[in-house]
């Protein structure tokens, strides 16, 4: 069995997410050197909030930031509007440099 294979089969499984959305990231500050941590589904919603609706506090907090994913998350289905598109306004696209440690988002319907 290929590295490849083996690392699917010993990733823990990911805990499908039941929908809110985070109100702050499980750490860091966005730097290279201590990432905006993000280890569950809500937390991934919150970065695509912040990405996807008009805020000033994007602009200075979040945009060109460094982001990391702690586990695998599973989004168990739902519509998800991919991140830096926010179907509003063709305004936002967002620069950020993500880092998602062979972790895998899953269960996600993009329409």
């Amino acid at each position: 069995m290929s590295n490849g294979i083996n690392k699917i089969y010993n990733q823990q499984a990911a805990e499908v997410w039941s929908g809110p959305i985070a109100t702050a990231f499980a750490g860091g500050n966005g730097t290279a050197g201590s990432p905006y941590l993000i280890s569950d589904a809500a937390q991934l919603a919150f970065m695509a909030k912040l990405f996807n609706e008009e805020s000033s506090q994007f602009d200075t907090a979040y945009n060109g930031k460094h982001y990391k994913l702690t586990s695998s998350i599973d989004l168990g289905g739902r519509e998800w509007v991919p991140i830096g598109k926010n179907p509003y306004s063709e305004r936002r696209t967002g620069v950020f440099i993500f880092d998602g440690q062979n972790h895998t988002i899953q269960g996600l319907s993009i329409t």
